[in-house]
């Protein structure tokens, strides 16, 4: 089995569907064999890889869980050769509710990622809302390592801290070799004052608190909105593109730390030096 890794950030808007599918695309160019798992009710990522909801209304990951079976058969081909799709649906909703507050919901992918399918593929990668709740509960049960996307701003800090909080209670309860990645910075705009300035302390802050923040930025760019529009992926707009280019880079430094499920103790990062960190992070939206 390759590597698993979940895209994950409680704070909607920051980039995790462009981040898992152009990731995707990126090791796909790399002569990899990619699957992309949408876990999100919205299927953002499954419309971004042009699967409508109709091809998918039986063939999602939803139907998966609920049928407590192998991904064998829910896989679907994209565009983007090299890469498949296991899609998402609202059914995601009824998951919810059916398994939101029961003791199996950290086990919900036990069964279908228990499948000889999963061998033929290098990467994993599973897109998620953000919400702490059993399918991101699940998701992390599962995986290997987990990365977070964040835009540049005050906040930044504390919503750092509150998915790393959630993803330690899941590794010490079901997932020990559970591992951050990393943190990439998304949505990056020299001409926003702050960015450059939270950019800059997250590379500070991160030796302190035990977390790698990747070099690759990834841009803001409108792009990023044309290709949603087009159902596209952004190597399939412009390959040459700032930021596609930024989401090759970011692959080429991720590709390395991939080694499956870790062996041994994981060195979690500081959670209590994230918390000393909040209020730093936040005066400077007071510094002009």
């Amino acid at each position: 089995m390759g590597s698993i890794i979940v895209i994950t950030n409680e704070k909607g808007g920051v980039g995790k569907t462009t981040t898992a599918g152009n990731l995707a695309a990126a090791y796909a160019m790399m002569g990899m064999r990619v699957l992309a798992v949408d876990m999100d009710p919205q299927r953002n990522l499954t419309d971004l890889m042009g699967i409508s909801q109709e091809s998918a209304r039986t063939r999602s990951i939803a139907d998966a869980i609920l049928e407590r079976k192998g991904i064998d058969s829910f896989i679907s081909q994209t565009r983007t050769e090299g890469v498949d799709l296991v899609a998402a649906t609202p059914k995601l909703r009824e998951i919810e509710r059916q398994f939101g507050a029961s003791f199996e919901q950290d086990k919900l992918l036990k069964a279908p990622f228990d499948s000889p399918r999963l061998d033929e593929y290098e990467i994993v990668i599973v897109d998620t809302h953000g919400a702490q709740n059993c399918l991101l509960t699940s998701s992390l049960a599962v995986a290997h390592y987990y990365l977070i996307p964040l835009f540049p701003e005050p906040d930044a800090a504390r919503g750092v801290f509150d998915v790393i909080e959630y993803a330690e209670r899941v590794r010490n309860a079901t997932n020990r070799t559970l591992t951050l990645l990393g943190l990439m910075v998304t949505g990056f705009d020299r001409r926003v004052s702050v960015h450059p300035r939270v950019t800059h302390s997250l590379r500070d802050y991160g030796q302190k608190w035990n977390i790698r923040v990747f070099s690759a930025v990834i841009p803001f760019s409108s792009r990023v909105k044309t290709a949603a529009e087009q159902q596209l992926l952004l190597a399939g707009l412009r390959e040459d593109a700032p930021v596609t280019m930024a989401y090759q880079a970011l692959a080429g430094e991720i590709l390395p730390l991939l080694k499956g499920r870790r062996v041994g103790r994981v060195s979690p990062p500081k959670l209590d030096e994230i918390a000393i960190s909040i209020e730093t992070f936040e005066a400077m939206d007071e510094v002009i």
